[in-house]
C-alpha cells in the first residue's frame, strides 16, 4: 500500500479510504490511485476489498468441544459445509465453543469476523441460540433448537424412523431392537440424539411394534455381550441401528449370525451417506444426506444475508437398497 501511495502522490490513509470506501475520495485522486494499482499490479487484501463491499466474505461455523464432536461424521460435515460456502462465494471460519458457553460466538459477532454463522451440534438449552438472537447476528442452526425462533435446517428424523420401522414391520417383525445413538452422544445432550430416540419410540407406538433400545458404549466386548443378552431375553427378531460405528464394530453381523437373519429384510441401517464404506453396506439404509443438509444450511444463511428472509427446512430421508446382498 505504501508503494501505491507514493506512486499516486497521496497518503497511505487515502489509499485505504479509496479501497474501503470509508470516506469519499475525489474522482481525480481515485483515478491516480487506480492507475498506481494497475502499474504496480497491486492486489488489495481481501479484508480491504470486503470492507469496501460491506461484507467480510466469510461465514463462521460454531462447533461444540465435546467427545461426540470427534467422530468421523463431523469431519465430513465440515468438508461439505466448506464446499457449500465456496460455491456461494464465501470462505468458512471454524470456531470451537466450550460446551455450555457462547463466549466464542459473542466475540465473533462483536468483532464482525464473519457475516453470519452456522451453529452445529445444537444442544438442549443451547446458550449460543439466545446469544446470536440478542446480538441480531445472522445465524442458522444445523438442527432444530428447542427454544427461540432461530431459522434451522434439520434432517426429518421422525419420518426416517417411520420408514425404518415400516420396512421391518413389512418383513413380518413385531419385536424390534434399536441400537440407538452411542452412549457418548446421549450424554452430550445433542438434540439430534433426542430426535432419533423420540422418533423411533413414536414410530413404534404408531406401528404397534415392541421396541427395545440399547446405546452402545464403544467397548466391543461389552456391546457384543449386551447384544447377545438382549436377543436372548427380549425375543427381538428385527434390528435397526443408528450408527455406522455399529456396523464397523460388527454388531449387525452378530445379530444376523445369532438369529440366522436376512440382512436385506431383518436389519435396517439408520445411517449417513457419503462416508467411506457406507455404499458397501449389505443392509438397506435410511440415508441422512450430509451433503444436502450442509448445502441447505449454507443456502439458508446466505439467503438471509441477501435479504430473502430466514426460512427453516427439513431434509427428507431416503430408503436405499444395499449395493451388495451377501450375508455379513
Amino acid at each position: 500500500m505504501n508503494d501505491v501511495a507514493m506512486r499516486a502522490g497521496v497518503s497511505q490513509s487515502t489509499v485505504s479510504y479509496a479501497l474501503s470506501g470509508a470516506r469519499p475520495i475525489s474522482d481525480d485522486v481515485r483515478a491516480r490511485i487506480d492507475a498506481a494499482i494497475r502499474e504496480l499490479d497491486y492486489a488489495p487484501r481481501a479484508a480491504a476489498q470486503a470492507l469496501r463491499a460491506g461484507r467480510s466474505g466469510i461465514l463462521a461455523l460454531s462447533i461444540l468441544d465435546h467427545e461426540a464432536s470427534r467422530h468421523s461424521w463431523v469431519g465430513f460435515y465440515l468438508m461439505q459445509l466448506t464446499l457449500s460456502a465456496r460455491r456461494r462465494g464465501y470462505d468458512l471460519l471454524v470456531s470451537v465453543e466450550s460446551s455450555g458457553s457462547a463466549d466464542a460466538v459473542r466475540e465473533l459477532a462483536r468483532a464482525q469476523r464473519a457475516d453470519g454463522i452456522v451453529l452445529m451440534s445444537v444442544i438442549r438449552s443451547d446458550p449460543r441460540i439466545p446469544a446470536v438472537e440478542q446480538m441480531q447476528f445472522p445465524a442458522v442452526a444445523l438442527g432444530e433448537p428447542t427454544e427461540g425462533a432461530l431459522a434451522f435446517v434439520d434432517y426429518d428424523f421422525r419420518r426416517a424412523a417411520v420408514i425404518a420401522l415400516t420396512h421391518l414391520k413389512n418383513s413380518g417383525h413385531t419385536r424390534v431392537l434399536h441400537l440407538g445413538p452411542r452412549a457418548v452422544e446421549v450424554e452430550s445432550g445433542q438434540l439430534y440424539v433426542d430426535r432419533i430416540i423420540r422418533g423411533f419410540r413414536e414410530a413404534a407406538d404408531t406401528l404397534d411394534l415392541a421396541l427395545t433400545e440399547y446405546h452402545p458404549v464403544d467397548d466391543q466386548t461389552t456391546d457384543r455381550s449386551a447384544l447377545a443378552e438382549l436377543i436372548e431375553n427380549t425375543g427381538v427378531t428385527g434390528l435397526a441401528f443408528s450408527s455406522r460405528l455399529d456396523r464397523l464394530e460388527g454388531l449387525p453381523g452378530q445379530f444376523c449370525s445369532i438369529l440366522g437373519a436376512d440382512p436385506r429384510s431383518d436389519v435396517i441401517e439408520f445411517g449417513s451417506s457419503g462416508l467411506e464404506g457406507d455404499d458397501a453396506s449389505p443392509f438397506p439404509r435410511i440415508v441422512n444426506p450430509i451433503d444436502t443438509i450442509a448445502a441447505a444450511s449454507i443456502d439458508a444463511l446466505v439467503n438471509q444475508l441477501e435479504g430473502n428472509g430466514a426460512v427453516s427446512h427439513l431434509v427428507a430421508p431416503q430408503l436405499v437398497s444395499p449395493s451388495q446382498t451377501t450375508r455379513p
